[in-house]
């Protein structure tokens, strides 16, 4: 009985990590970008023509989550190319964010006490803003990247632009 399945439905069988990839880079990422986006610019507000510049990038960026969102989505050849590259571009301007953000908060003196909402030393706020942060950056797009790496799913496709 399973030969006479049409072929579409074999493509939607193991689309599992694919779907969970792409709700992550458009839910997660997404609002993730556009908070750092929006504190990077609190930052360089001060010279509106970085702040918007900023501003800019991050609607960019944010375009750039969705093209691939829709383009891993729809399996056309060369996705797992397409979301590589959007890994890398992901941690470099994430990480610059976090650099941003982090750089503007090491400087505040009002953030280190014992206020409620403060940190207790310079170690737990570079912890925080800085360290956690980037961990989660780059443990996510070196997940994701050996992924679409070693996927049997994506190799075929590798192999079948190679030999076309």
């Amino acid at each position: 009985m399973d030969e006479f399945r049409k072929p579409f439905e074999y493509q939607e069988e193991k689309r599992g990590l694919l779907t969970l990839f792409i709700i992550m880079i458009t839910v997660i990422d997404g609002s993730v970008s556009a908070s750092l986006t929006l504190q990077v610019y609190g930052i360089l507000k001060a010279v509106p023509a970085a702040g918007i510049s900023f501003i800019a990038a991050g609607a960019i960026f944010l375009m750039y989550i969705l093209y691939t969102a829709i383009y891993c989505y729809r399996l056309k050849e060369g996705a797992a190319k397409a979301a590589k590259v959007y890994l890398v571009v992901r941690a470099l301007y994430t990480a610059l964010c976090i650099m941003a953000v982090y750089m503007h908060s090491i400087g505040g003196k009002t953030l280190i006490g014992n206020g409620p909402r403060q940190f207790r030393s310079t170690e737990e706020l570079t912890t925080m803003v800085l360290i956690y942060p980037m961990i989660y950056t780059i443990a996510f797009s070196a997940i994701w990247f050996v992924y679409f790496s070693r996927s049997r799913r994506f190799r075929k496709d590798a192999l079948g632009a190679k030999e076309a």
